[in-house]
């Protein structure tokens, strides 16, 4: 298992001793944890046997991407339409493993997760449900809990309340401090319709003063 940690120089390293040149910018925030991966079974059954070596194998391959994309906020900014592009591809079945394993690593993220949640927003469509469902059947913790939250949130904003609440049950099993999914638990408990929610992605072009 691979943890990254920032190296003497404040380059970024991993416990295999390997440098990772030319990415301080992401060694400054990583969106990894030293965590060791561990084979669960999730609210959705039993991740395939490949899917634990798929994400180690996705953490060694995040500073190479990183780097070709010019850095983390690139990064972050492309995976925008990589996640666009999964949703059609999982509907059709043509998501792979190697980008299955990927898209589940970059959630870690904070930012990557709440631009995915800004795009459920902006976009309820329910293709968003299908690949939330794959990547969080292809996750085991540390990366469980932020896809099965968009799992979650997505099947609430389309109506599916039954598998929004089992969705946030396994979100709070998984990581009991996560604010958004305690969050979408209380309206789940209060009943509260979708509609009676504003969208999120105006408040946020609202907070950031952008039509």
């Amino acid at each position: 298992m691979v943890a990254w940690r920032p190296g003497r120089d404040g380059r970024l390293m991993t416990t295999r001793t390997t440098e990772c040149h030319d990415v301080r910018a992401a060694a400054s925030a990583p969106p990894f944890r030293p965590r060791r991966i561990r084979a669960e079974t999730t609210a959705l059954g039993v991740p395939p046997a490949w899917v634990a070596a798929a994400l180690e194998r996705a953490e060694l391959s995040f500073v190479t991407q990183v780097v070709r994309d010019g850095g983390i906020g690139p990064w972050r900014e492309a995976l925008t339409d990589r996640f666009r592009g999964a949703r059609g591809a999982a509907a059709e079945s043509r998501l792979s493993r190697t980008d299955t394993a990927a898209l589940v690593v970059a959630l870690a993220d904070r930012l990557v997760r709440d631009r995915c949640w800004l795009q459920v927003e902006e976009d309820r469509h329910p293709e968003w449900v299908g690949l939330w469902r794959h990547l969080a059947g292809h996750a085991l913790p540390p990366y469980r809990a932020e896809p099965m939250f968009l799992l979650a949130w997505s099947a609430w904003r389309t109506g599916d309340a039954a598998l929004a609440r089992a969705a946030v049950t396994a979100v709070r099993a998984a990581d009991g401090s996560h604010h958004p999914a305690a969050m979408l638990d209380a309206m789940l408990t209060a009943r509260l319709a979708p509609d009676d929610l504003p969208s999120l992605a105006g408040r946020d072009r609202t907070a950031r003063g952008t039509p």
